[in-house]
Parts: C-alpha cells; sequence; structure tokens
C-alpha cells in the first residue's frame, strides 16, 4: 500500500473512531451508535430517533431496508435518494425487490465505513421517516399518488 493511502486511511480511522483502532468492528459500532442519535433540525416534522441499519464486514459496510406501503412512496424515496447521491458524488449500492428498497453503503477507496456513509445513511432516514409522518398524517396509505 502506498504511503499516501496509509495516511489517507489514518485520517479516516481519526475522524471516525478517534485515534486508530485495532478493530474496525469497534470502530463501525461507533458509527452505529452516532446513527442511534441523529438529531435533525428543529424545524422539521420528524425526528429521526433510532436507526435500523446493519453492519457487515468484509468490507464493513452499513445496509438497511426500506418497506414502503405503495408505488408513489417507493419512487419518492428513490428518487430523494438518486438526487442526493448525484449531489455528493457518493453512491451507494441499491436493491429493489417488489416494495422493498435495501441501501447499502461504505466507500469503496478504503474498504470501509466513513462520514460519508454515515451522512447517506443519516439522509435515507430522514426522508424515509417523513413519508412515514405525511402518511400518518394524511391518513391515507395513497398520499403521494396524483
Amino acid at each position: 500500500m502506498k504511503q499516501s493511502e496509509n495516511r489517507l486511511i489514518s485520517l479516516i480511522d481519526k475522524k471516525l473512531i478517534g485515534e486508530r483502532s485495532p478493530s474496525i468492528s469497534a470502530g463501525v459500532d461507533r458509527i452505529l451508535e452516532g446513527l442511534s442519535h441523529i438529531q435533525s433540525p428543529p424545524n422539521l416534522p420528524v425526528r429521526v430517533t433510532r436507526a435500523e441499519w446493519v453492519v457487515t464486514e468484509n468490507p464493513p459496510r452499513l445496509i438497511r431496508e426500506f418497506e414502503f406501503n405503495n408505488f408513489s412512496h417507493l419512487k419518492y424515496f428513490l428518487d430523494s435518494l438518486l438526487e442526493y447521491q448525484e449531489d455528493t458524488h457518493h453512491h451507494a449500492t441499491i436493491f429493489i425487490e417488489s416494495r422493498v428498497i435495501q441501501v447499502e453503503t461504505y466507500t469503496h477507496d478504503v474498504e470501509m465505513v466513513t462520514e460519508l456513509d454515515i451522512d447517506l445513511a443519516k439522509f435515507c432516514d430522514e426522508v424515509y421517516n417523513d413519508i412515514l409522518h405525511i402518511n400518518k398524517i394524511s391518513g391515507d396509505e395513497y398520499a403521494f399518488n396524483e
């Protein structure tokens, strides 16, 4: 591995988990803990209070499934996520099966979870919870249908 790559990994480790940890798993656990305390801006109608992201290994990555009541909700979520990815130039792997979207994210260059992945996970949680909130206050499971 090149010296510049080692330096980049070291900087990322310090940014994510403080001083370099002997175990990537410990760092990933801290990342998930951070996701469980997401604070949305006070002007949003929904605050994310917990995360349902799973961490897998080889390489470490965040994975979550989002289930939708109808196609319009799924499409809104997917469109929002795709636009976010284009804006940030950070792309997750997205699987769609029926009305379930699975998002898998990690930073491929360093094969680990970075702040870019955490931000993407937070964004997904916020959009999904906004959809749930709109659905709840409308009392109509087809609130996004035109």
